[in-house]
């Protein structure tokens, strides 16, 4: 194999699709956990995959087999260890074992591994949020998998997503509350929606996506799915506004 065909430290295109295959069923496995629901389930991994592969197939990579390669598996991976969900140290200990598996059985090299896991413990909107990317120069493939996850977070899978996870912790759909008490998004009939309600969560995170990608396809497939949440938004705030006349 050329140089270009290969990934560190010489591994080459069969190891690497090995790595794949070994990651997806992995993930399969895991995300059959009883403790998740249907906004992280496997159908949300495979999206976030196929946006990765999407969003991959616009960036110059200087080893784009490797690259790309390294890009899926860790979409694949990047909800084993969700904090979300019950059981999650267990899982964490576990995708840890595998990725000392596969770099010891020669699938993939110490960078790589240090790769994956520093994508997977800085990309959620809560890491950023508390300045885990602060400073730091970030590797294409983070951005290409923090964008492709983000895309599953929002449009109309994002809405559904919003409201399969708020259901299954009990929240509200949407809440009326005095601005006074703070915690809330102000709207034209004086009243403030609670960021805890699902239609609050929208102006918490959601919205707030389009402008936090870091690739310029993810920011041309955010656009779309933004005005698809800014529509619904509008619709269902005046179906639920019993205050405006």
């Amino acid at each position: 194999a050329t140089t270009m065909e290969q990934g560190s430290a010489g591994i080459g295109q069969g190891k690497y699709d090995d790595l794949l295959k070994e990651a997806k069923e992995f993930a399969l496995k895991a995300s059959n956990d009883a403790s998740y629901d249907g906004s992280h389930d496997w159908h949300h991994v495979m999206r976030v995959a196929k946006n990765a592969k999407d969003i991959a197939e616009h960036e110059n990579f200087e080893n784009g087999h490797r690259s790309r390669t390294l890009v899926q598996v860790i979409a694949l991976l990047h909800d084993v260890a969700d904090s979300k969900y019950k059981g999650y140290e267990a899982r964490a200990r576990e995708l840890q074992d595998k990725l000392g598996e596969w770099t010891v059985g020669g699938l993939m090299t110490e960078e790589d591994k240090d790769l994956i896991n520093f994508v997977i413990s800085r990309m959620s909107f809560k890491d950023e949020s508390k300045g885990s990317c602060a400073g730091l120069e970030l590797p294409t493939e983070f951005k290409v998998v923090q964008d492709a996850d983000r895309l599953d977070a929002i449009g109309a899978v994002g809405i559904a997503r919003c409201f399969m996870f708020g259901g299954s912790r009990g929240s509200e759909i949407i809440r009326w509350e005095d601005p006074s008490r703070g915690g809330g998004e102000v709207r034209g009939n004086g009243k403030a929606i609670p960021y805890k309600t699902c239609v609050g969560h929208f102006y918490e995170k959601l919205l707030k996506l389009k402008d936090m990608m870091k690739t310029r396809r993810g920011a041309e497939l955010a656009g779309e799915r933004h005005e698809v949440m800014v529509k619904f938004l509008a619709t269902i705030e005046s179906e639920c506004d019993f205050y405006s006349s």
